[in-house]
């Protein structure tokens, strides 16, 4: 039975384990205990026997002994028999628990695999950006391309880091140029860039 105990205590499954060794103990305790009946019972017999023998009784009364010292033999077996089975129970969640842990470690390996790759493509996609970034238009150039009312070609030198809050020499912003001129669409982009009149 200590043997059974050290094995449980190095096992994996701490909840399970827990939980069939309080069970696994119960049972042991009961199995003392009848082990202990068992015992008392086949000394008291073998003392009831001689003194049968000697005052000359029945043997009717060493035969109910007989019978409990049998009933007794049962339940040891009984309690033998749940042991084994807890034990088997155990080895076959120890088993589960070592193929779920052997899973999530793959899934991990797998996981960190697909993070490695996204981080090489998501370096490779800046590389390319980069490569393709066009530097940012002067507020001159700004300011007349806002003028014009062209909203796509502002909206793409927005992204290219044109200044929304440009000024020309009279103090008037792309915003009030764009409004001014009456290019409605080419207004609301810019407050929605952050614009300022």
């Amino acid at each position: 039975m200590e043997a059974v105990i050290e094995w449980l205590t190095e096992a994996r499954g701490e909840i399970t384990a827990g939980l069939v060794l309080a069970l696994l103990g119960w049972l042991y305790s009961r199995y003392r205990m009848l082990m202990r009946n068992y015992r008392r019972k086949k000394q008291e017999l073998e003392r009831i026997e001689n003194e049968m023998f000697r005052l000359g009784a029945t043997k009717q009364e060493i035969e109910r002994l007989q019978a409990e010292l049998k009933e007794s033999e049962a339940q040891r077996q009984d309690i033998q028999t749940q042991l084994e089975q807890a034990r088997a129970e155990i080895q076959r969640k120890d088993g589960a628990l070592r193929e779920s842990e052997a899973q999530k470690a793959e899934e991990a390996r797998q996981k960190a695999e697909i993070q490695r790759q996204l981080d090489v493509l998501r370096q490779e996609l800046e590389r390319e950006k980069a490569k393709k970034r066009i530097p940012p238009m002067s507020d001159d150039d700004f300011l007349v391309l806002c003028e014009s009312g062209d909203v796509t070609k502002v909206a793409e030198a927005i992204m290219n880091g044109s200044n929304v809050n440009a000024r020309n020499s009279d103090g008037k912003t792309a915003l009030m140029l764009a409004a001014s001129d009456g290019q409605n669409e080419t207004a609301d982009l810019l407050r929605r860039y952050g614009a300022k009149e």
